[in-house]
């Protein structure tokens, strides 16, 4: 998920939160649980959609060219020999689809900082309000009188007194009052909600949120205050310091007064409506069903396992597999979706591809012009040629073959057919010959490139699977099927475990059967030798699943 999307859900998750506080809790004298309920919901709503419980849906994949070869992604640099050459070059660029995206990322970036800007001159402006003023220290507490640019007020462990115009009593209750606001840590909160407003500063219930908890600070700290002073003399103060100045502290009497006076002097909520606050629970269960994605996406690339194998998508039309992501796999995942949709439709891709379709069973003859230098490694890694009025690159396939690099020299023909093509960060045609024949007739043939064989591969549910023949079957006294081997090719052998009570199906399998096998847990036991107790199907149609394990199959696939 990108930046925008996560803090939309958060809103939105924070609005649900705050739907309860205001139709319900808002209405308790329960002041302390709605503190920890405020705060709790603003914590919540920032982890619920960052939680990962993606179920993806693996699609098959569609390769263009049969012919490929995998290259590292570099960025080439072409170093030309001084030889004449009058190939046009293309330098036509290609313009995406304009990405609203970014430039509302981008937006999002200027108000927050901007914001953070902003914050920042408030503390640093406070600093020095308070710098150099005479303070008393009460304890912890250090404590400002008179100070001429702040009002009665708190924040952190700094108390400020205005005491003109008040008696002793009063400026000890007013002390009193913003005591408990340190002691509570209420200015933690204030800074954490501050900070939040930053954050999903376009978030109109983030408003919400800071207001209720600075009512709530007060209606705590009164209800306090109302159980050691007389209600009606402190409800008189109240209005007698009312003010209507914001300030980044908390201020004695800030918050609008007909509220706090009415919360003041209202009768306490009854303990059993403490029971209302349980609705938290289905509140955060519903905001995880919403917004912890349980989606299903279409996969259509295949995955690397963790061993370097291939992960393929092979579905059937009756099942499609289960396949679990992370949230970071899963943006890579649209990040690379994304690229690739709008390379398809990039008309110079599409000629390029078209091209290799072309010529990938023929044989060609290019006239060199350079070499092709790795700019990360600084080494040729082949040569730069021309065939048709495209730039190509004419290489061994492997990593620093200096020998092949030394072959020609530019100006040189060379005739060769092609063993694989592919194009390197989607641009430049880079193939590899199966032989060469140069401007002298001398044939060259390259060494083919081994391909390395696994013993079986992974689907993208992490289910492995491999085809190959049946070379053993055992059965229990009662007929039915005990193990069996399945040969792969290359010599693997793979042993599986049946139970008495598995498959019926399981009978119709006989010796030398060309069966798909799909299986998990596998133990090797030898070089070339598994053993599975856990299998998933076996099947002698590639185009469906078979014989099914029900104590597993169900685990990886679902029906369509």
């Amino acid at each position: 998920m990108n930046l925008l999307g996560y803090l939309t859900e958060v809103s939105l998750c924070s609005a649900i939160f705050y739907a309860l506080y205001f139709w319900v809790l808002s209405r308790f004298t329960f002041f302390a649980l709605n503190r920890i309920y405020l705060l709790f919901s603003l914590v919540v709503s920032l982890i619920i959609p960052a939680i990962d419980i993606q179920v993806m849906e693996a699609q098959p994949t569609i390769t263009m060219v049969h012919k490929a070869l995998r290259f590292e992604e570099t960025n080439p640099v072409i170093d030309l020999s001084p030889v004449n050459t009058s190939v046009p070059i293309n330098t036509e660029i290609f313009i995406a689809d304009f990405n609203w995206t970014k430039l509302f990322t981008l937006f999002y970036y200027c108000i927050t900082g901007v914001l953070i800007f902003r914050l920042l001159i408030t503390v640093l402006t406070f600093a020095k309000t308070i710098r150099g003023f005479d303070i008393e220290l009460t304890g912890s507490v250090k404590l400002l009188i008179n100070h001429p640019k702040l009002q009665n007020g708190s924040f952190l462990n700094y108390i400020f007194i205005i005491d003109y115009g008040l008696n002793k009593d009063e400026v000890n209750q007013v002390f009193s009052h913003e005591l408990i606001h340190v002691k509570r840590y209420h200015s933690a909160d204030r800074i954490f909600v501050r900070l939040l407003q930053v954050m999903l500063w376009f978030n109109p219930v983030i408003y919400w949120f800071a207001k209720s908890i600075e009512q709530n600070h007060e209606f705590e700290v009164d209800q306090e205050i109302a159980m050691l002073k007389d209600k009606h003399i402190y409800a008189n103060l109240l209005l007698q310091l009312s003010i209507s100045e914001s300030n980044f502290y908390h201020s004695f009497s800030k918050e609008p007064l007909k509220k706090r006076i009415a919360m003041l002097f209202n009768q306490p909520t009854p303990n059993m409506k403490k029971l209302m606050y349980v609705l938290t629970v289905p509140v955060v269960l519903i905001s995880c069903l919403a917004f912890a994605r349980f989606e299903k996406v279409n996969v259509d690339n295949a995955e690397v396992d963790k061993n370097g194998l291939y992960a393929l998508p092979l579905d059937s039309q009756q099942y499609k597999q289960k396949v679990v992501m992370t949230r970071k796999q899963r943006t890579l995942r649209e990040e690379s979706l994304r690229a690739k949709r709008d390379l398809i439709t990039n008309p110079e891709f599409q000629k390029k591809m078209d091209f290799l379709k072309k010529i990938q069973n023929g044989m060609i003859t290019a006239k060199i012009q350079g070499f092709y230098t790795n700019k990360r490694t600084g080494k040729k890694e082949g040569y730069l040629a021309n065939y048709q009025n495209e730039v190509i690159v004419v290489s061994s396939g492997k990593r620093d073959d200096a020998h092949f690099d030394s072959l020609f020299s530019p100006g040189e023909q060379i005739t060769f057919t092609i063993a694989l093509a592919g194009l390197e960060n989607n641009t430049l045609i880079k193939l590899v010959p199966e032989y060469i024949i140069d401007g002298t007739s001398k044939m060259l043939v390259m060494a083919k490139i081994p391909e390395k064989a696994y013993p079986f591969l992974y689907e993208v549910n992490k289910v492995r699977f491999a085809d190959g023949k049946i070379a053993r079957l055992d059965k229990f006294s009662n007929g039915k099927l005990r193990s069996a081997d399945v040969e792969t090719g290359e010599g693997t052998v793979l042993s599986v475990n049946f139970k008495p009570g598995d498959n019926p199906g399981l009978s119709t399998l006989n010796i030398n059967d060309e069966v798909r096998f799909r299986f998990v847990h596998e133990q090797k036991v030898a070089e070339k030798n598994y053993v599975i107790s856990d299998w998933v199907s076996i099947s002698k149609d590639i185009k469906n699943y078979g014989i099914k394990n029900p104590d597993f199959f169900y685990k990886f696939y679902e029906k369509i």
